[in-house]
């Protein structure tokens, strides 16, 4: 249905989708926001089968670059202490570095 894997709300709108569409789709598990606001993510078939997100670093990465509109960033060294379960208390924050 959608050819990216991470979309924006602008996107959805060009092709003719609407508020009530895109809640529906996020309701069933075919689209997932993000935390940006306006930015979804659109599993792929695997993870629509087995009901999760098979790399979700991946999935900010993208939605980072789509939000920022270039792939010039990289995540703090608490970010990635916590991805590599160096650091074990997690502060469920990401912290992202850019110019």
């Amino acid at each position: 249905m959608f050819q990216r894997q991470a979309i924006s709300y602008a996107q959805l709108c060009k092709e003719g989708i609407g508020d009530r569409e895109i809640f529906n789709l996020s309701a069933s598990l075919k689209l997932f926001p993000t935390p940006f606001k306006g930015i979804y993510y659109v599993p792929s078939n695997e993870e629509k089968r087995g009901s999760f997100i098979d790399k979700p670093l991946s999935v900010v990465t993208k939605a980072t670059e789509l939000f920022l509109g270039t792939d010039n960033f990289y995540f703090s060294c608490a970010t990635a202490e916590e991805f590599l379960g160096i650091n074990w208390r997690p502060k469920e924050e990401l912290h992202i570095v850019n110019e």
